[in-house]
C-alpha cells in the first residue's frame, strides 16, 4: 500500500550546532504531528499527534540531533560513497548498506548534497519506506508549532 506521507524537518542553527529540530508530519494532505527537539532539553523530543490529539514527550534516540552533519547522515547517509558500499543494480550512483537490521539503500541524483532518494528495507529486503523530493532552503523564522491545537478532535481511525 502506497500512502502520500510529507515530513517536513527545520532546523535553528549556528555553523553544524542545532539549538532546535522541528518536524511537520502531513498525512493526505493533513497535519498528522509535529515533534519539537530543543538543545536545552536534548534527552527528550516533545510531540503532538493529531490523530489521536494528544502529546508527550519521548526520549531523544542516538545519535543526539545536536549537528546539522549528525542530521543529515542519519537521514540521508554520507557525503561521497563510502569504500565498503555495496554497489547496487541501477546506476553508478547507487549503493546499499546496513543499518542494523535495515538495509538503506541511497540513489544519487547528481545534484548538490543531500540529493538523493533513500529507500529504507526491513531484513526480508522490502522496502519500508522511500525519502525522496529532497531539498534544503533557508527560512526567515524557525516554524511554531500549527495553530488550531485546542481544536484538535480525535480521528475516528485513531486508538
Amino acid at each position: 500500500m502506497t500512502t502520500n506521507r510529507r515530513v517536513e524537518m527545520f532546523a535553528e542553527h549556528r555553523g553544524d550546532a542545532v539549538s532546535r529540530l522541528r518536524f511537520v508530519i502531513t498525512f493526505e494532505g493533513r497535519t498528522a504531528e509535529e515533534r519539537l527537539w530543543r538543545a536545552d532539553r536534548p534527552e527528550s523530543i516533545t510531540s503532538r499527534n493529531w490523530e489521536s490529539c494528544t502529546t508527550g514527550d519521548e526520549p531523544t534516540p542516538a545519535p543526539k540531533p545536536d549537528g546539522l552533519d549528525v542530521i543529515l547522515r542519519g537521514y540521508f547517509g554520507p557525503r561521497e560513497i563510502p569504500r565498503d558500499a555495496k554497489k547496487v543494480a541501477g546506476g553508478a550512483n547507487r549503493w546499499e548498506t546496513p543499518m542494523g537490521m535495515m538495509r538503506m539503500t541511497y540513489t544519487d541524483l547528481g545534484g548538490p548534497y543531500p540529493h538523493r532518494i533513500v529507500e529504507i528495507k526491513g531484513p526480508d529486503g522490502s522496502i519500508g519506506s522511500t525519502i525522496s523530493g529532497t531539498r534544503t532552503s533557508e527560512h526567515p523564522a524557525f516554524p511554531g508549532w500549527r495553530p488550531d491545537w485546542r481544536s484538535c478532535r480525535p480521528s475516528t481511525a485513531a486508538g
